[in-house]
């Protein structure tokens, strides 16, 4: 599980593969084909900003995310309903592990 501190930019890449053999990269495909969906403490939000886009013209796609409150998310990212092209789990916290331990509360 990744740590985020509340609004701060969360990047996690992935690749977009063609179903028929599962090794050809797709590329071209722009944030609206894609389904995205997120859940805080196990239940469904959308209290994040987000957006996908692809690195150069290389089937590799980023998704950069920005949570507004804390707890335990998971967000997943579908291209063309098959299997999740991505998925994360992100714990937002105030304070990031390491500045708890310099005084600090998460």
């Amino acid at each position: 599980m990744k740590y985020a501190k509340l609004a701060q930019e969360i990047v996690t890449l992935f690749s977009v593969f063609q179903p028929v053999d599962g090794y050809t990269k797709v590329s071209g495909l722009v944030q609206g084909d894609f389904t995205f969906a997120s859940w805080k403490d196990g239940v469904v939000s959308a209290d994040l900003s987000w957006a996908i886009t692809e690195i150069g013209s290389s089937g590799e796609y980023k998704i950069v995310c920005t949570f507004n409150s804390i707890g335990e998310w998971k967000i997943e990212v579908r291209y063309d309903a098959m299997e999740a092209q991505a998925v994360d789990e992100i714990r937002v916290v105030r304070f990031l592990p390491e500045e708890a331990a310099r005084g600090k509360a998460l």
